[in-house]
């Protein structure tokens, strides 16, 4: 991301000379340029007309990005010390929701996919079983908040969720940060009808590998949400930290929502930001049809492509948006990060690499040219490594048929040191830790910690994706904070939401029992250099102290 990936699409669509004089539209609430706080000029004229593209009854404009939709929608919904049924695997501004509302949080798990070790789905039978469940002891949830696609693209049948949350009487809030674009191939007719289709053909015949009947899930929009927000920087063409909130039905006062943006967003919002907002809307308008027409093309050519080369497998799935390009490596034998590396010493850099897997985000802005590059690169990735195996290979002893069965013996030591050397120089020696990285860990000294963090986990290995450590008991957010070696924390109560990023979501959150799981899967991470918000540099984390746990 960006979406629209540079000037192009700009130049394409007659916004060139404009995007070369930003800086003459950096201003203030001039006159004629309207107020984003009271709009009544050409700010609500905007926000009217992404109204009418997205089918809303109210859309409002975010200028902070869709983490200030979220925290608006949590505040408006919940009142201040209730509870909101929450997905696991959202993204890290609902758990600053929970702590600004001091609302207390009730977790369900998406599905784990077993054959991509992904995270998938949340269910509609997981959230009737929770709500029925809170409804029986009358301690109500207000609202249910999911984000729906998933950093990977997988999408929850919001339809059926919409109809258990209002069966109940509550709000349902999706976080459609990554599906901006949903809507628009709905209206283009790209989504997935199929499964309804009396013909009965999938939208994938996954035994020939054939993409004929690629298509997308329904937005939610469309599926019965009553707030749904967008991140349109991450797909379509507005700028970073632009988006915009739908509100979708009576169920929810658009007047409080008005409020709480009032307490969230800059009094001094970016005109320049707005301004993206308008151009995109302009071009999702005008030339919508060509747009998307061409972006699902694209895709559906690359997969196309992609199912020619074995040795890389698509991470595929029935409620996947396609176009997040999940990239196996499985079959390679490298993980992500390195195949990251290697496709950035060719000038493409993707979203997310995690485990085995790399995806590359697709957006409004991508030519033809970009899929073809990705594809030549992962061809050259391939040869590269294929060759470098044959090379290894070609220096092994030739012996004479005598010595048939020593030979054997020494081409199967001789591979076998091959590969682990290949993986050390790929992927590091798993078995050796640096004074760096056991610095990091705050574990220096301590071998067996860091031996007992990578190999008695019980979370999925780290090599088949990204896994989320069951969460600890909720205890409550109140009290005094002091620092701890994460090491030394199992047990204690976190004062902040511990986070991998990408792709943030928590293995902890505020107010929670930090379990050994989570310990051992951190230390983990925190060798390989992950990037974790919530430790500090020294290993430390921040615990609540003066709260009883009974």
């Amino acid at each position: 991301m960006p979406g629209h990936k540079g000037l192009g699409i700009f130049n394409m669509y007659g916004y060139g000379e404009l995007m070369k004089n930003l800086v003459n539209m950096d201003i203030t609430e001039i006159s004629g340029a309207d107020n984003l706080h009271k709009p009544k000029g050409v700010i609500k004229n905007l926000e009217d007309k992404y109204a009418e593209l997205y089918g809303a009854k109210k859309t409002f404009l975010l200028i902070d990005g869709s983490t200030a939709g979220i925290l608006a929608s949590i505040m408006a919904c919940v009142p201040t010390g209730k509870k909101i049924l929450a997905a696991r695997n959202c993204h890290k501004s609902v758990y600053s929701g929970t702590v600004l509302t001091k609302c207390v949080p009730t977790y369900v798990m998406p599905k784990h996919d077993k054959t991509s070790h992904v995270m998938g789905e949340i269910t509609a039978e997981d959230v009737r079983r929770i709500l029925e469940g809170d409804f029986r002891d009358k301690d109500e949830i207000y609202a249910v908040i999911l984000a729906s696609p998933n950093y990977y693209g997988i999408c929850s049948n919001v339809e059926e969720i919409a109809e258990v949350v209002h069966r109940y009487g509550k709000v349902l809030i999706v976080d459609q940060a990554h599906g901006a674009h949903l809507k628009f191939f709905e209206k283009n007719g790209y989504v997935d009808d199929l499964k309804k289709d009396s013909v009965g053909e999938r939208n994938i015949e996954r035994g020939d590998r054939n993409y004929r009947y690629l298509t997308y899930p329904r937005s939610a929009e469309s599926s019965g949400a009553d707030i749904v927000i967008n991140s349109t920087h991450k797909t379509l063409s507005s700028f970073t930290q632009s988006a915009v909130l739908n509100v979708m039905t009576d169920r929810v006062d658009e007047r409080n929502i008005f409020d709480k943006l009032q307490l969230i967003q800059s009094t001094s919002p970016s005109y320049i930001l707005m301004l993206s907002l308008d151009i995109n809307a302009d071009i999702i308008e005008k030339h919508g049809d060509e747009v998307f027409e061409n972006w699902k093309n694209n895709v559906k050519r690359f997969y196309e492509q992609m199912a020619k080369i074995p040795e890389v497998t698509v991470v595929e799935d029935e409620n996947l948006d396609w176009t997040k390009i999940n990239l196996s490596l499985e079959k390679m034998g490298i993980d992500g990060g390195t195949f990251e590396k290697l496709l950035t010493d060719r000038g493409i850099d993707v979203e997310l690499a995690a485990g085995n897997i790399v995806m590359a985000l697709t957006g409004i802005g991508n030519s033809l040219e970009d899929y073809d590059k990705l594809l030549d690169a992962v061809k050259d990735i391939v040869w590269s490594i294929k060759e470098r195996r044959k090379s290894n290979l070609r220096e092994n002893v030739d012996c004479n048929s005598r010595e048939s069965s020593v030979c054997d013996m020494d081409i199967r030591r001789r591979r076998s040191e091959i590969d682990a050397d290949e993986r050390k120089e790929t992927c590091g020696d798993e078995n050796s830790t640096s004074d760096e990285q056991l610095n990091k860990t705050g574990c220096k000294g301590d071998e067996s910690m860091i031996k007992f963090s990578v190999e008695d986990s019980d979370c999925i290995s780290v090599d088949k994706g990204f896994s989320i450590p069951k969460p600890g008991e909720y205890i409550g957010q109140e009290g005094e904070s002091a620092e701890v070696y994460l090491r030394d924390s199992m047990g204690c109560i976190s004062k902040d939401a511990i986070i991998p990023y990408p792709p943030g979501i928590p293995f902890v959150c505020p107010g929670e029992i930090i379990t050994e799981e989570c310990v051992k899967r951190l230390l983990q991470l925190m060798g390989e250099n992950k990037d974790i918000f919530g430790i500090s540099r020294e290993g430390k984390i921040r615990i609540i102290i003066g709260e009883d746990k009974q």
